[in-house]
């Protein structure tokens, strides 16, 4: 069954995204990190510095979520912009192009970096030190426009369409005209889409009891100042409509429906894992292609009628108490729409005759299913019999024992009632009682504990297994793939894998029986860059050029950056492989620190020795 949703132009209050664009006077933190950058504009083609640009950064969590205030600063001269005092923590960018958001020449705000929206944002982590961004280059928006139209080629106005970065991030709506066309500059918050990739979805909401569609779904490349088009049509869904009725004819409101759902044409049938599952107020419940159906129709809560629960058992059928009756609505070779009308009936003043259910297999559980009895509340007691012989009472289940080996079971109900003659039924014997199957193995629920870190070590736990004398063996994937070589119930995380993200798979054997499980997988790994201790070559006089030997850092490609120490204090623009020493350094003994950087490896930071004091 599909679950179809609100419009997407319900999903995020504006505030939650756009709350404090408008600032007057940048704020500035407390701290001992900073983040410095330049923030350049592209404007038909021409891309130079820009002031007068907003940068804030937004502390969050580690679901991306704020956890403080916004700290901004404004590009000055050349759009450099500098927020220092920073607490230690994840950061989130966002960089406005004016204090209005957009100005002439149509740039749009984004997210650091090259993002519409707050989701998937590339996070800024500073640790006490400087982190200088790559250069922000603001882009002019493009837009998106099309046409939505039904099978048939019709245009359907009044239709929301929405705008997002992926299919799993939030995104923005607008509505098609009288004419079934759509354009993103028309929307609250579809008007700065910046050059980029977008997906655009339109989707049709029907009430329960009518025909129902399915979403389309397209990948929008967009460009500055240029709109892209992307008509959709839309495809009505094959649907089955159930309108539940009373005794009397009138819609059952909000009655629970219990289904049981086969997503494969003779597959295992299961429940479903949503809710709540119920009619509308018109007694109405809407069923769409892709999977099969047992249905059984309950009772709303509160009922005082005398309608009992009943299983659908077809379109002829009149009901029937016993899931083993129930229909399947299927959906191969039948029409787009169908409708049926199921009247939930009053029970008999009759009994009916009980069955089991279950395996009659010692330690399996069997279940007296009594049928319908009434009218009304009806007392029932239950009496077992193995072979003729009584072996339980009063319960509606049985476990058959070894004593029931070879024999039969039966179950006798007993209907009761004040005013009317109690009445027995017997149930049909089941097949004869057969021994307990060899037991199964018993698959625990593995974890990892660890830190996801190149030269940690993370540890299974396959949790509890049964039976115990299973036997245990281990294999550590990453993204999926069998790490070679790891088969241990620890592994000591390596390089090879920054990135990528590990879980551990168990394999219980036992006899000639096996069982796998998995564990969930960690977060992606970080690696470790191998760094060496810079060396300063150069005479440590006034005017005299020193220079920076980084030594090898690894592994692969790293990319070095600079920064030379005055007395162990920053040296203002002093960010190259090399620096002429200047009056200020005279008595002074300089130093140099080195910052590594590489993808998916933690950032190294290493200083170099002091200099001798800087002479005349």
């Amino acid at each position: 069954m599909r679950v179809l949703s609100r419009p997407w132009a319900t999903l995020v209050v504006v505030l939650a995204l756009l709350g404090g664009m408008f600032l007057s006077t940048p704020a500035q933190a407390a701290g001992t990190g900073s983040v410095i950058g330049k923030v350049l504009s592209s404007i038909d083609g021409v891309t130079a510095p820009h002031e007068g640009a907003y940068v804030g950064l937004t502390p969050v969590d580690a679901d991306g979520q704020p956890v403080g205030a916004e700290v901004g600063d404004w590009t000055g001269t050349g759009g450099t912009f500098s927020l220092l005092g920073l607490e230690n923590g994840t950061y989130r960018a966002r960089i406005l192009p004016s204090p209005e958001g957009r100005e002439v020449g149509g740039l749009g705000y984004e997210y650091y970096d090259d993002k519409w929206s707050p989701y998937d944002v590339t996070l800024i982590t500073v640790s006490g030190g400087q982190v200088a961004l790559p250069d922000i280059t603001l882009q002019q928006v493009g837009w998106i426009t099309g046409t939505v139209r039904d099978a048939q080629g019709t245009p359907l106005p009044n239709i929301w369409v929405s705008v997002s970065d992926s299919a799993m991030s939030g995104g923005y709506s607008v509505q098609t005209d009288a004419n079934g066309r759509y354009d993103s500059r028309t929307g609250d918050y579809t008007g700065n889409t910046i050059p980029g990739s977008y997906q655009v979805e339109a989707s049709v909401f029907t009430g329960q009891g009518e025909q129902a569609y399915d979403r389309a779904l397209a990948t929008v490349q967009v460009s500055a100042k240029q709109g892209a088009t992307q008509d959709l049509v839309i495809q009505p869904l094959q649907t089955a409509v159930f309108t539940v009725l009373d005794t009397d004819g009138s819609p059952l409101r909000r009655a629970p429906l219990e289904l049981l759902l086969q997503r494969t044409p003779g597959g295992p049938w299961e429940a479903p894992q949503y809710g709540p599952i119920e009619t509308d107020d018109e007694g109405h419940f809407r069923f769409t292609e892709g999977i099969n159906y047992k249905i059984r129709f309950l009772l709303p809560q509160g009922y005082v009628g005398t309608a009992v629960p009943e299983y659908w058992d077809g379109p002829e059928g009149a009901g029937s108490s016993a899931p083993e009756d129930a229909a399947v609505l299927s959906w191969e070779g039948e029409p787009l729409m169908r409708r049926f009308t199921v009247q939930l009936e009053a029970p008999a003043v009759t009994a009916s005759t009980p069955t089991i259910t279950g395996t009659a297999q010692v330690g399996q559980t069997l279940t007296a299913i009594p049928g319908t009895w009434g009218p009304g509340d009806v007392d029932l007691t239950y009496t077992w019999k193995a072979g003729g012989a009584i072996v339980g009472s009063d319960q509606p289940t049985y476990r058959p024992t070894d004593a029931d080996l070879g024999k039969t079971i039966t179950v006798t109900v007993t209907g009761t009632k004040t005013g009317h003659t109690s009445t027995t039924r017997t149930s049909t014997p089941t097949a004869a009682v057969t021994a307990a199957p060899v037991e199964e193995i018993q698959t625990g629920e593995v974890t990892i504990s660890g830190t996801p870190r190149a030269g940690k070590i993370l540890t299974a736990d396959p949790g509890t297994w049964t039976p115990s004398e299973v036997e245990l063996t281990y294999a550590w994937l990453a993204d999926g793939v069998v790490i070679a070589g790891a088969a241990e119930a620890t592994y000591v995380v390596s390089n090879a894998v920054a990135g990528q993200r590990i879980s551990v798979r168990v394999t219980g054997t036992i006899d000639d029986r096996t069982a796998v499980a998995t564990s969930a997988e960690t977060g992606a790994v970080v690696g470790v860059l191998s760094t060496s201790k810079p060396r300063i070559t150069g005479k440590t006089k006034v005017g005299k050029k020193l220079k920076v030997k980084a030594g090898p850092w690894g592994p692969g490609e790293v990319k070095l950056s600079y920064q030379w120490l005055r007395n162990g204090k920053v040296i203002k623009r002093a960010t190259g492989r090399s620096y002429r020493l200047t009056k200020k350094d005279k008595g002074k003994r300089i130093q140099v620190r080195v910052t590594g950087k590489k993808g998916d490896f933690a950032t190294a930071k290493v200083t170099s020795a002091k200099s001798k004091k800087v002479k005349r």
